[in-house]
């Protein structure tokens, strides 16, 4: 694909969104199983729904653009898989240690995610887009916004507070 008008670089920035978004089912899967608190893999697990529903209503996307629907590799959440995967090859099978990461991994994606869609509705609006498209846009996005919310949650509570203690003995 050639980018040459904003339109081009909104469907370009569309088919990452949609690659992060198919991949991060597989991702969320891979968490839930390497997580070992309940309530973070709990949350992991619901996020991954979520996130299926999201690529649905991407689909919904390129329909009401007319263009086809296609995954565009994006390099930025494979940095964020490699590291992932770079850590759990380098820690110790420690389950506080993994989980803590894991958390931290989350709250990495979703600002990737809400920076993707915060810039995708500025360009759908420069482009004046209809509701078609920019409707499942706000909606991922508020959901994005929701799940960082419980994740930084997550961090300052009582659940990552006792693996600290854990750790730090």
């Amino acid at each position: 694909m050639t980018v040459e008008t904003l339109h081009d670089k909104f469907v370009y920035e569309l088919q990452q969104v949609y690659y992060i978004e198919t991949e991060l089912v597989d991702i969320l899967d891979e968490m839930v199983e390497s997580t070992a608190d309940e309530t973070i893999s709990e949350g992991f697990e619901t996020h991954q729904r979520e996130t299926a529903e999201q690529a649905r209503r991407l689909e919904g996307v390129f329909d009401a653009l007319d263009e086809p629907t296609e995954l565009r590799q994006c390099h930025a959440l494979d940095g964020l898989i490699e590291d992932r995967q770079a850590f759990l090859d380098s820690a110790v099978a420690d389950t506080d240690l993994i989980d803590l990461y894991n958390v931290g991994a989350g709250v990495k994606v979703e600002r990737l995610e809400i920076s993707a869609y915060e810039g995708l509705l500025t360009h759908a609006d420069r482009l004046d887009l209809p509701n078609e498209v920019t409707e499942p846009l706000e909606e991922n996005l508020d959901q994005e916004e929701a799940t960082l919310k419980e994740l930084k949650g997550t961090m300052s509570g009582s659940t990552v507070h006792q693996l600290l203690g854990r750790l730090m003995g």
